[in-house]
């Protein structure tokens, strides 16, 4: 049984292509399906790194936000995770 799947996200369309059938999957078990998308720093982060990361930061939960809403009426519970790295 599964309870609980991490599905890492890029943005890309390919990424996302497994979220509706893990979901279904998922709303099945009662497992829960995590949404997990890195904010990367780079060069540009090196001047004003702290203003950068949070803007890229609220651009993937606001990514994340509307994937979840998307799978919503699915059924799983869903989580999302922005994590730096």
């Amino acid at each position: 049984m599964l309870k609980n799947v991490l599905v890492p996200l890029d943005g890309s369309k390919l990424a996302e292509v497994v979220l509706e059938p893990m979901a279904s999957l998922l709303a099945k078990t009662g497992g829960t399906l995590t949404l997990v998308h890195a904010v990367t720093p780079g060069r540009q982060f090196l001047l004003n790194a702290r203003a950068l990361v949070q803007r890229e930061r609220r651009h993937s939960a606001d990514y994340l936000a509307r994937l979840a809403e998307r799978l919503g009426d699915q059924g799983p519970g869903i989580q999302e995770r922005v994590v730096e790295g």
